[in-house]
C-alpha cells in the first residue's frame, strides 16, 4: 500500500518543513552567511523572487546561530510604530522600554551603550515603509548593529536595493530559481531523505520537463505542484490500486498545474 501521506509531507510549502534540502545554491548562499558573522558588516541583503528559498534559509540560519550570538529573527515586519521600536529595543537592550521612547533615545543607546555584536534578522523587508527603512539606515551606521535583510526582487524591491541600502551592504546573496537537474536533484534527495527511492525510479525524463515547464525552476512552485498531483494520484489510486505498479503520468501534473493556476 503507497503511503501518501508519507509522500505529500516530503513537499508541504512551509518553512518549517523538516525535509530540507541543501543543494549547492543553497550551500554557497549559507556559506556568505556564515562567514559575515566572522567579518565586519552592516547591512547583508538577501534578495530574489517570491519562493527562491531566501525566508527558509534564513530561518534555519538563525535558530543554528541565535545561542552562539546576539541575534534577534523578525519573520513579521517590525518598526513601524512606537509599539514596534518598544518591542525591538526591550529585545536587544534587555530592558523594558519607556511609555514615551522615542527613536532618537535607541539610536543614542545603540550609540553609547552597546558593546557586543547584534544581529538582526529581518524577513519580507519589501513591506516596510519608507520611515521603517530610514530607522533602519540609521541604525546601521552605528557600531555593533548588523542587519541581514530578505527582500522580494521585483521592480519596486529592486529599487529599495540599489538606493536605499547601496552605500550600506557589505555584500549581497542573489536567490535564483533552480535548473532542471538541480530540480530532479531536489526530489531525489527528498524522496532519499525517507527511503523512497522506489518511486523515484516512477519519474520519468519527461516528468521532470513536465514539472520544470509548469513551475520554472521555483521552489515553491515545485513543492505546490508535487504536492497537489500527489493529492490526484492519491486519489486515482484509491480507485484502482494498480496505479501503484505503474509511472507517473503526466496528465497528473497537468492536472495539478491547471488546479493551481500555473502558467505554462
Amino acid at each position: 500500500m503507497v503511503n501518501f501521506d508519507e509522500l505529500k509531507t516530503l513537499f508541504v510549502d512551509s518553512e518549517e518543513n523538516e525535509y530540507y534540502v541543501e543543494l549547492i545554491k543553497s550551500k554557497f548562499a549559507y556559506s556568505k552567511l556564515d562567514n559575515c558573522l566572522k567579518n565586519p558588516f552592516k547591512l547583508l541583503l538577501l534578495y530574489g523572487r517570491p519562493g527562491t528559498g531566501k525566508s527558509f534559509l534564513l530561518q534555519k540560519f538563525y535558530k543554528e546561530n541565535k545561542d552562539k550570538h546576539h541575534m534577534f529573527f523578525f519573520k513579521e515586519p517590525i518598526f513601524y510604530n512606537t509599539l514596534s521600536l518598544k518591542s525591538i529595543y526591550s529585545k536587544v537592550t534587555g530592558k523594558k522600554a519607556d511609555d514615551h521612547l522615542e527613536f532618537a533615545q535607541f539610536v543614542q543607546w545603540v550609540a553609547n551603550e552597546l558593546n557586543e555584536d547584534v544581529f538582526v534578522l529581518l524577513d519580507e523587508a519589501q513591506l516596510y515603509n519608507d520611515e521603517a527603512l530610514e530607522w533602519i539606515r540609521l541604525l546601521s551606521n552605528r557600531p555593533h548593529m548588523k542587519f541581514i535583510i530578505s527582500v522580494h526582487k521585483v521592480d519596486k524591491e529592486d529599487l529599495l536595493a540599489k538606493e536605499h541600502f547601496k552605500t550600506r551592504t557589505f555584500e549581497s546573496i542573489e536567490f535564483a530559481d533552480i535548473s532542471k537537474e538541480e530540480l530532479k536533484e531536489y526530489i531525489g534527495k527528498k524522496l532519499l531523505a525517507i527511503k523512497r527511492l522506489d518511486f523515484w525510479e516512477k519519474f520519468s525524463e519527461s516528468n521532470f520537463k513536465c514539472i520544470y515547464k509548469h513551475s520554472k525552476g521555483n521552489l515553491r512552485n515545485i513543492n505546490r505542484l508535487l504536492y497537489r498531483s500527489l493529492e490526484l494520484l492519491e486519489y486515482k489510486y484509491n480507485q484502482d490500486p494498480k496505479v501503484a505498479n505503474t509511472n507517473i503520468k503526466n496528465k497528473f501534473i497537468e492536472m495539478a498545474a491547471m488546479d493551481l493556476q500555473m502558467e505554462q
